[in-house]
Parts: C-alpha cells; structure tokens; sequence
C-alpha cells in the first residue's frame, strides 16, 4: 500500500512538469505507462483478479474483468489517460492475439472493447511493446517493454525501426 501511495505521489508530480525537449516528453510518457503498468500488476495480485490496458490512438485505459464483462477499473491512479496530442502511440502484442480480439461477433453498443494486455492475478501479462513517438520528428521515440513474466522496462531497442 505504501508504495501504491509513493507512486501515486510521483505520478502526479511527473504529470505536473511538462518538459519542452521531445525526448523528455516521450520519455516521460513511456516512464507513465510502465509505473501505471506496474501498479495496475500489483493491484491484479492483491484482489485475485484479472486486469487488463486497453490502448486506442488517443488513449489507454485499465480495465477489470467483473463476470465475462470489461469495465473500467475504479482507482484514482489507473484512470483512463489522454495521449500527449504532441505524440502518437504505437502498439505492438508480442505473443497470440486475446480471443475475443479477432473474433467478429455483434457486441450491445455498451459493450467495453477487450483490452489487448491482460494482467493476471499470478502477476503474468501479456507480451507487448508501447512505443511513443513525437509526430514532428519520429527519431524521438521511446518503447514501453511488457514481457509474459510480468517484467515491463522502457528503452530504445532496435527492432527494425
């Protein structure tokens, strides 16, 4: 609980300082992503239930498996978060796609969209990579690493960029 508290505390003053260079920015991002990415971890480890980050151009979202439905998770710190309009952010799932992810099927108009990271409550995810790039000059970009054991790093690896 603590360190959920320390990081929260640490989120919010990151978000309170909006660098200028676009490295500092896209960094900063990544570094968001990857922090949220690990509480959301802990958070599925300590209720016992599946979590899951669903990304969009605009946005990412955690989300919680209540019954066979998604919804969005009810905490302060894993809020739905806009993308910096100075970015795009770019999603890559490393491993099987999730099975409803293909699947075509008519869904209510309500329906949540699955997420394309799941979270499990033995802290394993699902294998991706986030890489955020500033759209004036894609040589500013940083990847946000999520490995099956759970392990998510941030960093420049090239991988046919």
């Amino acid at each position: 609980m603590v360190v959920l508290l320390v990081a929260g505390i640490l989120l919010t003053t990151v978000q309170l300082t909006v660098p200028a260079r676009p490295d500092a920015v896209v960094e900063e991002s990544a570094q968001r992503l990857a922090a949220l990415t690990r509480i959301a971890q802990e958070e599925a480890i300590m209720r016992s239930q599946m979590l899951g980050i669903r990304f969009d151009e605009e946005e990412y979202r955690f989300l919680l498996l209540q019954g066979r439905q998604w919804s969005d998770l009810d905490d302060p710190l894993l809020q739905p978060r806009e993308i910096d309009e100075a970015l795009t952010l770019e999603f890559e799932l490393q491993g099987p796609p999730h099975p409803e992810e293909g699947e075509e099927r008519e869904k209510p108009p309500d329906r949540r969209k699955p997420p394309q990271v799941l979270i499990f409550p033995e802290g394993e995810m699902t294998p991706a990579e986030v890489t955020f790039r500033w759209k004036e000059d894609d040589s500013h970009w940083t990847t946000v690493y999520i490995r099956e054991t759970g392990e998510v790093g941030v960093g420049r690896e090239e991988n046919g960029r």
